[in-house]
């Protein structure tokens, strides 16, 4: 028998490399990168989810691509530290200048279960240790409030439903609250390690009483997706999320109501139009903060009245801290770091910064022009941002993780803003015009849907003021109603937004009008456009093509692998008079040179690499078309598996876990075991090796497989054509 003819004997072997995968998946660790420069240059203006301070200078903040950031200065000098994971960290606590923990996770490709970190140090963050915790599930927030005594909120799962844990050795080790259903927990503060308040999506609510999780009750159901709490007492705290949601409670839980008043923003009518991601309270003194991030609102009789105070920057604020009454810092998108010293009066820049040159307006997340993004953001530095209509797509079935969809657009350098439309996606495949999906959205606003969302739109676009706006573009307009009223909506609001005279309020905020200087529409697949990009060009930065580049964000968007498109093709809607025509590029004409504030500083590479990157794209072209045309083909799996030899893992098993498909769509089930075999061995942690040997468990675990597998095994082994390959 050859050296990797598969038999059911083979199941305890497989098994064993199962385990060392799966186990090897959960580690993160850095990408296979062109160059560590453009590791550098994308974490430089990731975006940051949380800031503390242990005292007035001592601060980190943390965010995405295991981005950790420190200072010893109060904020005037911001330097890196090696986290040693490159997955979102979300959460940072402090117990003084020298203990800290910080947590955070993944979610894994195709599979999208999240894995869970946790980071602690004792030295001030020189060395961050990751803590060896495999079955913990993503955590969104961590407070320690002694070198010994800690919290952690995040995901729940099989193996702890609650997604609540609780730590009385530093961090070392974690004890589950028990819960009798599983939940997931986006916010929560603690007033000390006995009593805490904890939301999630769709309304639900907790609290924490001596240790022990009690569900909230529903009696007045708000939806709107929660951001953050914060408690100043047992018994009061606050709660914040998209929309204008700002809630408090004064009974530790157990009921909630807006404030007497609520921030404006600027205007009256744009309360909704502000999604409010951070807050800080110290007694009867409140601060909110969000997206945009032009203004902070600041309270100083517990919500009975609110003055805002300009920043300077549009990007969100994610996290507000306050070591005292005066001395704060709000962090937030594209690595911005503000600090203020008077109360929240006024606020500096101390960090990052800067505007959008593309802005992607999509149907759902699932839609994401993920190889044009990769193209322009990652690999020309143009900085882009998505921004979806609905939270998912007609076919989606469960609730969408937005952790995982930030997760897959940060991979390819691209910031996520929150879904137009905050409630439930109405069943889009029933509606066969834009008139008529506007229509149902009216029915459930009272008849307000498109005034909201064209404000949102004119809100997000004089926000990040970018150069071109990308939206979906189809000749048939009763073939996708949510393309064609993304289309329409964002059209409208492109010029609402570039006329001063309309939302006008928005200007007291911060938001001058903004031109936007081309729109361009993604036209559907089998449609021709004057713009054409393939998806499998080289891209020097990238060290590869846009399409090897988004197989991971394309593993964290879909449940199954699937495939880029050999071209995008995109038709020029409107543009200023006098820019240049091209077809070839989004940017033509337009004054963006690297290192301006909307595009990113060049990445170098190493020139050595580059020819050798580019015959393996070149390589990887050939084995996509051989994929195309010739599925199924004895002889051509011999040669997909010698041309796979020399790709890099993440093209590699992608490949080979195609060509697993073709044999096991045309009934060729053995070749399919074959395949999926040589991809676990070849690519232990490539993100589909853990799906290639479930499928092979499965598959040898079957008696009647089994039993043709014995029948038939001289004849299989002639028959396939991976047995005798080295790996």
């Amino acid at each position: 028998m050859s050296r990797y003819s598969l038999s059911v004997g083979c199941l305890l072997c497989m098994v064993t490399i199962a385990g060392q995968a799966i186990g090897q998946s959960r580690s993160i660790r850095r990408g296979s990168l062109p160059s560590t420069s453009l590791a550098d240059v994308l974490a430089a203006d990731a975006t940051l989810h949380d800031v503390v301070f242990a005292d007035a200078q001592h601060g980190w903040a943390v965010g995405d691509r295991g981005v950790v950031l420190a200072t010893d200065d109060g904020g005037a000098h911001w330097r890196p530290q090696q986290s040693g994971v490159e997955c979102p960290l979300l959460s940072v606590s402090f117990a003084d200048s020298q203990r800290g923990w910080i947590v955070g996770g993944a979610a894994t490709p195709i599979t999208h279960r999240t894995d869970g970190v946790v980071l602690r140090t004792v030295d001030g963050g020189q060395h961050w240790q990751r803590l060896n915790l495999p079955t913990l599930p993503r955590l969104t927030h961590v407070q320690f409030f002694d070198a010994a005594h800690g919290v952690a909120a995040g995901y729940g799962s099989n193996f702890y439903p609650s997604g609540l844990f609780t730590s009385s050795d530093g961090g070392k080790s974690w004890q589950p609250l028990g819960a009798t259903e599983q939940a997931t927990w986006l916010a929560a503060d603690f007033a000390n390690p006995n009593s805490g308040l904890l939301a999630g999506a769709d309304a639900r609510r907790a609290v924490v009483i001596d240790r022990e999780l009690r569900p909230a009750p529903l009696a007045a159901i708000d939806t709107r997706h929660p951001r953050a709490m914060a408690m100043t007492s047992p018994t009061f705290g606050w709660m914040v999320g998209d929309d204008g949601l700002v809630l408090r409670t004064s009974d530790a839980g157990a009921t909630w109501q807006p404030p007497a008043a609520l921030p404006t923003f600027g205007g009256a009518g744009l309360s909704r139009s502000w999604n409010i991601n951070a807050i800080a309270a110290q007694g009867n003194r409140v601060w909110l903060a969000g997206g945009p991030g032009s203004v902070v609102a600041r309270s100083d009789d517990g919500g009975q009245t609110w003055t805002t105070a300009a920043t300077g920057v549009r990007a969100p604020i994610t996290s507000l801290a306050f070591v005292d009454a005066e001395h704060g810092w709000a962090v937030g998108q594209l690595g911005t770091v503000l600090a203020t010293t008077d109360g929240g009066r006024s606020w500096r820049p101390q960090r990052g910064g800067g505007r959008a040159a593309m802005l992607v307006v999509t149907a759902s997340p699932e839609h994401t022009p993920l190889e044009i993004i990769g193209r322009y953001s990652a690999g020309e530095g143009y900085r882009t941002v998505v921004l979806p209509l609905f939270e998912r797509n007609e076919r989606s079935t469960t609730l969408v993780d937005r952790h995982r969809v930030g997760q897959a657009l940060s991979s390819i350098a691209a910031d996520m803003l929150p879904p137009l439309w905050s409630s439930a996606s109405p069943p889009l495949a029933f509606h066969t015009s834009s008139e008529s999906l506007l229509a149902e959205l009216n029915r459930q606003t009272d008849g307000l849907a498109r005034e909201q969302l064209l404000g949102d739109l004119v809100v997000a676009i004089r926000a990040w003021r970018p150069e071109v706006l990308l939206v979906p573009h189809q000749r048939d307009k009763h073939r996708y109603a949510a393309n064609a009223v993304v289309e329409q909506l964002a059209r409208e609001a492109t010029r609402a937004a570039a006329d001063p005279t309309q939302h006008a309020e928005l200007a007291v905020a911060g938001l001058e009008a903004w031109q936007v200087k081309r729109v361009v529409g993604l036209l559907p697949e089998a449609e021709r456009g004057s713009i054409r990009l393939p998806t499998d060009d080289f891209v020097p930065t990238l060290g590869g093509s846009p399409a090897g580049w988004t197989s991971t964000a394309r593993g964290l968007l879909f449940s199954q692998h699937t495939l880029a498109p050999p071209l995008d093709e995109l038709e020029l809607i409107e543009q200023q008079d006098g820019l240049a025509v091209s077809t070839r590029d989004l940017f033509a004409g337009l004054n963006l040179p690297p290192g301006c504030d909307a595009r990113r500083a060049v990445a170098s590479s190493n020139p050595a690499d580059l020819d050798r990157l580019r015959r393996l794209t070149q390589k990887r072209r050939q084995l996509v078309r051989l994929l195309d045309y010739a599925e199924g083909s004895p002889a051509w799996s011999a040669q997909v598996v010698n041309l796979t030899g020399g790709l890099e893992p993440r093209s590699g098993g992608d490949l080979m876990f195609q060509l697993a498909d073709g044999y096991r769509e045309t009934g060729r089930h053995a070749m399919t075991a074959d395949t999926l075999y040589l991809l676990a061995r070849r690519y232990p942690n490539h993100p589909l090796a853990e799906q290639a040997l479930t499928w092979l468990v499965r598959y040898y675990a079957s008696g009647e497989v089994a039993h043709v597998a014995r029948r038939h095994q001289a004849q299989q082994a002639r028959m396939r054509p991976l047995a005798n390959v080295e790996y």
